[in-house]
């Protein structure tokens, strides 16, 4: 339980420094954008470091993890363009 606290915790780090610095970044759009792949990049890797650490990391996890980012980066870069 303890294990699972501190996961979730640290993805709520990591979602809210991606918050954070996107709205730090107000009026440039490519920092916006850089800040949103990277926080996709690491919503990703937090996803395969927890299934693997429950020991239950299959392969459509992680393209599950792969296409939530996936479209979460096109819906900015669509947001962020018009």
């Amino acid at each position: 339980m303890k294990t699972q606290l501190i996961h979730f915790v640290t993805l709520f780090i990591i979602l809210g420094i991606g918050v954070g610095t996107f709205f730090y970044s107000h009026g440039n759009a490519m920092a916006q954008f850089v800040t949103g792949v990277a926080t996709a990049v690491a919503y990703v890797f937090w996803g395969i470091l927890h299934h693997s650490a429950k020991e239950d990391l299959h392969a459509n996890v992680v393209v599950e993890y792969v296409l939530i980012a996936a479209i979460s980066i096109i819906v900015l870069f669509i947001v962020i363009r018009s």
